[in-house]
């Protein structure tokens, strides 16, 4: 992808964000009451909140789930069982994510690396350090993905995104993208 490509996704990104901030701040939060933490009500309605989320019930798609700050976006095929319950809790902590960083970082620090690395297909997606960051918020658990190594930049990715400005993480966002969180560690030295 060339930085002209990079830019443009970013600057799409960031108006979808405002946009959908916008939205959350005008609609309030949707369902029958004003907080709901039932799970299975998020997986079976097609519009609720979860948390404070909202969360929206797309009528395609296959077993995916998008977190676009405020609005959760679950697709067709997600099914209400574990693995279902596992996908709200996890998109749920890009909402906490989202809640702490603001619109600005969350778009260029979460976002775009996620959508980026979802478009490569990356694998394993959960590996990396802005969905560890989500699981370990929402009381994720993935054994199988989740070493004491990978926790530990996950846990360091997202104090380097709560503690640098916005240009700061938009002026590195290819190297996250690329894996290279090695200005992570020169940004902590600092602190």
């Amino acid at each position: 992808m060339t930085k002209k490509l990079i830019r443009s996704m970013l600057e799409i990104a960031i108006m979808v964000t405002i946009g959908v901030a916008l939205f959350h701040k005008v609609a309030g939060l949707i369902g029958r009451r004003k907080y709901n933490d039932d799970i299975d009500e998020a997986l079976t309605s097609k519009v609720s909140n979860y948390k404070g989320q909202i969360v929206i019930r797309l009528p395609w798609g296959k077993r995916i789930g998008m977190s676009s700050g405020p609005i959760m976006f679950l697709g067709k095929g997600v099914d209400t069982g574990e693995r279902g319950k596992r996908l709200v809790r996890h998109e749920h902590g890009h909402f906490l994510e989202y809640q702490q960083l603001g619109i600005l970082k969350y778009a260029v620090g979460v976002g775009i690396p996620s959508l980026v690395n979802n478009l490569r297909k990356t694998r394993p997606y959960y590996k990396q350090p802005w969905e560890i960051n989500a699981d370990l918020l929402a009381g994720v658990h993935r054994s199988d993905e989740h070493t004491e190594e990978a926790i530990e930049m996950g846990k360091r990715y997202f104090e380097y995104l709560k503690s640098s400005s916005f240009f700061s993480i938009a002026k590195n966002i290819w190297k996250f993208i690329n894996h290279d969180l090695s200005v992570i560690s020169e940004v902590q030295k600092k602190i």
